[in-house]
């Protein structure tokens, strides 16, 4: 693959042509929804279960996102 090829935009035959033409994606617009804010200690009660499996590194997480809530004083972002 050259870099003239590149820069003249011609197919350089080690990747396919790609083109919004082509594309199988669709873009849409949706609705506009509301950006809710959250402290860290309650995103970490949503998702702790997705993310770890229950043992001792999901205690020391537990306790890490404790002490940060604590010292970010609850704030919300």
């Amino acid at each position: 693959m050259s870099n003239e090829a590149i820069q003249e935009g011609e197919s350089s035959g080690h990747f396919a042509v790609f083109s919004s033409q082509n594309s199988k994606f669709r873009y849409t617009y949706n609705k506009v929804r509301e950006v809710k804010s959250h402290r860290v200690s309650e995103l970490f009660t949503a998702y702790r279960d997705i993310l770890w499996d229950d043992g001792r590194h999901k205690y020391n997480v537990s306790s890490f996102i404790g002490e940060i809530d604590e010292i970010l004083l609850g704030e919300r972002f």
